[in-house]
């Protein structure tokens, strides 16, 4: 009947198959295939003790119950997993162990007729599940089932919300930003707004749109129109699958698309690339202390952070100490050969001064001589008889010689 994928662990389970093949062995219970290398894909092993698994899906569990909190599990349509068919209802496996495959939880539900497909939502907190058979044989309106599923143990029916406009049958469903895309057969495509505040089991989901691919009716109980519907593209793009009447690509209008909502820890479903702030999930024990190691990993890792800068920064200091008494001596050095050197200067100034005071004393003496000399001279030349003159004359000769001078 389908080919589920577990894309966290990379394996494949066949549910629903009665073809035989190659492992006729598995007579329409788990056929475990190992997919992770895709171009290999390998048998691992058959599991028939459950009876018929119609349709499930499987993933690495990140909801409240902590006995299975990141382990694989399957949530199953699964019409035999109380031994008779029937007799069965939900089913929940634990998927660890291939050879092993372990039944959680089975839980029924009234008016059972032949459980079928569901769907996580993004807390692994509630599973949305339809039964293919319930409005045909109990002549009832489209009927949604929703599961508490936060003790995987002890699934809790919360609500089997009735629609109050369609009676065909509901088929595969799928969970997108908190709403439901159902494909329910002759009445096509419907998109549930779910209401996480409901205090009244009605109050739970609120149509917000439809599609109908094959509207002459929507009432009968036959299976004709709607097969199965893909909303995770993003965007309000839907894609529509039917037996006989081709597929449909739909755009939701902005009036629905806004209504959208993410929650805050997404665990694989849904568009990642959209983000949400409604909604609140309790942290699992688990989650808890991966969180407290985090963060005590990130505080030892900024005290050392300190450690080392604190000694980085001293070590600098003490280096920037060494480099200025190492200037300040050689600015002690340069001042004592600055004045060297200036003494020096003041030394040649007063030699050149003393040189120049020396030249004008020399120049005076020379000139001093040069009257002199000349006194000498005239004396020389008036013979002996000038010795013999007169106090006037006397007088008149000096004065000229204070003239020549």
């Amino acid at each position: 009947h389908n080919m589920v994928v577990s894309e966290e662990r990379g394996f494949v389970y066949a549910v629903g198959s009665h073809s035989g093949g190659r492992h006729p062995e598995c007579e329409g219970g788990f056929h475990v295939v190992d997919f992770k290398d895709p171009i290999k894909p390998k048998f691992v092993s058959c599991q028939t003790k459950f009876g018929y698994i119609h349709d499930c899906e499987c993933v690495v569990y990140r909801g409240q119950d902590p006995n299975y909190y990141g382990k694989e599990v399957c949530f199953c349509g699964a019409p035999a997993c109380k031994g008779q068919e029937g007799e069965g209802g939900l089913g929940i496996f634990d998927m660890e162990n291939k050879q092993d495959i372990k039944m959680i939880s089975c839980t029924g539900y009234n008016q059972s007729s032949f459980p079928h497909q569901g769907w996580l939502d993004d807390l692994h907190s509630l599973f949305f599940f339809s039964d293919e058979g319930d409005e045909g044989s109990y002549k009832i309106h489209t009927t949604t089932m929703i599961f508490d599923v936060s003790d995987l143990a002890n699934p809790k029916l919360v609500t089997q919300w009735a629609n109050p406009i369609t009676t065909s049958i509901d088929h595969n469903l799928f969970y997108y930003r908190e709403m439901l895309f159902e494909s329910n057969y002759e009445s096509g495509l419907r998109v549930l707004k779910l209401n996480r505040n409901a205090t009244k089991p009605q109050d739970w989901l609120q149509e917000v749109a439809f599609f109908d691919i094959f509207p002459p009716v929507t009432t009968v109980t036959t299976f004709n129109g709607s097969w199965g519907a893909w909303p995770f593209f993003g965007g309000g793009k839907v894609v529509i699958t039917t037996e006989r009447e081709g597929m449909f690509i739909l755009q939701l209008q902005d009036s629905v698309v806004n209504q959208m909502k993410d929650l805050p820890n997404k665990n694989g479903t849904g568009d990642s690339s959209d983000s949400g702030t409604d909604g609140n999930a309790l942290s699992p024990p688990v989650f808890t202390a991966v969180i407290t190691i985090g963060i005590t990993a990130i505080v030892a890792i900024i005290t050392v952070g300190l450690v080392i800068s604190r000694l980085y920064l001293k070590g600098r200091n003490s280096l920037y100490d060494i480099a200025m008494q190492e200037s300040e001596m050689d600015i002690h050095d340069d001042d004592d050969d600055d004045a060297l050197v200036l003494s020096n200067d003041v030394g040649d100034q007063d030699d050149d001064q003393y040189g120049e005071e020396r030249a004008l004393q020399n120049m005076a003496g020379n000139m001093h001589s040069l009257v002199e000399g000349d006194g000498e001279g005239h004396e020389s030349e008036s013979g002996p008889h000038d010795a013999q003159d007169t106090p006037l004359q006397e007088e008149e000769e000096g004065g000229e010689a204070k003239e020549d001078a």
